[in-house]
């Protein structure tokens, strides 16, 4: 916090001064105290019986009694430096009250920062919290994308009957985990009902009679990331009768059986 060293300055003059008066004051109330201890103890008739028994000229009674208006004189100055003293008072306490309410509005200004800043601290862990799950899928998604070509080559080789003994178990571990893990599925398989949203159609095949448009061939299959599709499944369309969609749960089953038998 920077400081006016002007105004500390003047502050200072102001803390000099009213020590001065008051040091001033001081000593007149002491001098006027022993003048008046002095008066009051003796009767005036014993002090003028004194004065005359040590000498003391009259006349030096009379100059002591016209001192007295010069001491109610300066009694009137000690009025004058109380009122001195009151301005100072005054004009330190508003200088005091000025700097408060200047500390008191830096104060307001540093919490309403501290406030914000606080604020903005709780909005970005809010914002990171609720980006997890986001960040997570789509760095598993990355992950699906990269090994898609590697599911390709072992789906191709199942197809081709090349993929047997400990690779098939090791294939077939590897997809099931895929699923349950991760929610990774692949689709598109002849006979599933054509869904344009899912699936590619490259070309129609006539041949086929039926009420539904079904997949006959499947050029390259697809891969769905729990709700949403890497990849589409690149498909020849035609005219049939759809299979009914078999459950996750069966096929797992029906893995399981096929590997026990």
């Amino acid at each position: 916090m920077t400081q006016d060293p002007n105004g500390a300055k003047s502050l200072d003059d102001e803390e000099a001064r009213l020590a001065e008066a008051t040091q001033a004051r001081r000593a007149f109330d002491a001098a006027r105290a022993n003048f008046e201890t002095r008066v009051s103890s003796e009767p005036p008739s014993e002090v003028f019986d004194v004065e005359r028994r040590e000498g003391v000229n009259p006349a030096d009674t009379e100059n002591l009694q016209e001192t007295q208006p010069v001491a109610e004189g300066e009694a009137g100055d000690g009025m004058n430096g109380t009122d001195s003293n009151t301005e100072l008072n005054e004009e330190l306490a508003n200088v005091q009250e000025a700097r408060i309410a200047e500390l008191t509005e830096e104060l307001a200004r540093a919490n309403a920062a501290y406030y914000n800043k606080d604020q903005e601290f709780a909005n970005y862990v809010r914002r990171a919290k609720a980006d997890i799950p986001t960040h997570r899928d789509a760095g598993i998604a990355e992950v699906i994308e990269a090994l898609m070509s590697v599911l390709d080559d072992l789906d191709l080789a199942e197809q081709h009957g090349d993929l047997v003994g400990p690779f098939k178990s090791v294939a077939t571990k590897l997809e099931d985990t895929l699923e349950a893990r991760f929610g990774v599925k692949r689709f598109g398989r002849p006979g599933d009902l054509f869904d344009p949203t899912v699936h590619s159609a490259i070309a129609t095949d006539e041949s086929g009679e039926g009420p539904d448009t079904i997949i006959h061939q499947v050029a390259q299959p697809g891969y769905m990331f729990r709700d949403r599709a890497l990849r589409p499944a690149i498909v020849i369309v035609g005219q049939g009768k759809a299979q009914a969609a078999v459950p996750v749960a069966e096929e797992t089953e029906g893995v399981g059986n096929n590997e026990g038998s």
